[in-house]
């Protein structure tokens, strides 16, 4: 890893362990009274925890290297040139399960430049987990090599999926590929967390994930998953701002994504099973 692109992976690591603190003490307020707030529909939620920590990580990233872009969930540069160094940060991945103190949710970080994903780190500071990973040099669990499962065969196939909250359309959508992919699988889980759902893919706990989300919820987690074996793409034809057909939008930071943030239909699964998949779930 070139020296700039090191220092930048040593910053954030940094302060996302301490973030991590300030979760830890989030979560044990959440199990004694209400810390969220409703955001956008009912079951999109905001609590100060996720303005407070992405703050803290886009403060850090401007005071040490101030022409970076940032994505971030909660706010965003208007205009981003993806080949220009970018950072890509989900404050608080699973804001529900923290805000009601539940354990599975994650802060996720991901640096890229050139249109491609450098490094990415997902850590859920009350699992004690973090994951990490460079491109080209494989991805790790607190410290020690991670990989996807030898799956080949569908009935082996423990996947995750969630329900996309802010598209009815891709509501349904999701709940007629789970209709179509359940009798030929094991079984299936929703973390309500994709970043820790898609890492469970990459160290071999689930076989597969699908859904649509946003950028930020894949873009440190796909890394991930990738460096250990994963395929990540898409299950299903992409349109609008997300895909091959995509045009500008009011929100222009999601025009024209690089691939490696294009998170519409997304799916990441063992290789002896992506296609397999990508058919079955391709008839809707």
């Amino acid at each position: 890893m070139y020296t700039e692109i090191r220092d930048r992976y040593n910053l954030i690591r940094s302060k996302i362990l301490e973030c991590g603190e300030v979760l830890k003490e989030g979560s044990r307020k959440a199990q004694e009274q209400k810390i969220y707030e409703q955001k956008s529909v009912n079951s999109d939620l905001i609590t100060e925890y996720d303005l407070k920590l992405e703050k803290i990580l886009c403060d850090e990233i401007a005071s040490k290297f101030p022409d970076d872009q940032i994505l971030g969930e909660e706010s965003a540069d208007r205009k981003i040139d993806y080949g220009r160094p970018l950072w890509i940060i989900d404050p608080i991945d699973g804001t529900t399960n923290f805000a009601y103190g539940h354990d599975t949710f994650a802060i996720s970080v991901a640096y890229s430049e050139q249109n491609t994903v450098l490094f990415g780190i997902v850590y859920a500071p009350n699992l004690n987990q973090i994951y990490e990973a460079e491109r080209g040099n494989g991805a790790t669990l607190n410290g020690a090599k991670i990989t996807i499962a030898p799956i080949k065969s569908l009935s082996e196939v423990l996947f995750a999926t969630g329900i996309p909250y802010y598209n009815l359309a891709q509501h349904v959508h999701n709940m007629r590929i789970l209709d179509r992919v359940v009798p030929y699988v094991r079984d299936m889980r929703s973390y309500g967390c994709a970043s820790l759902e898609i890492t469970d893919v990459a160290r071999g706990r689930l076989g597969a994930f699908y859904e649509s989300v946003q950028p930020w919820d894949i873009a440190a987690a796909g890394l991930i998953a990738r460096e250990a074996g994963a395929i990540t793409g898409y299950h299903s034809p992409l349109h609008g701002v997300y895909g091959v057909e995509r045009e500008k939008s009011s929100k222009n930071f999601f025009a024209y994504l690089p691939e490696d943030l294009i998170s519409n239909n997304y799916l990441v699964a063992a290789p002896g099973i992506f296609e397999k998949l990508v058919e079955l779930m391709h008839a809707y």
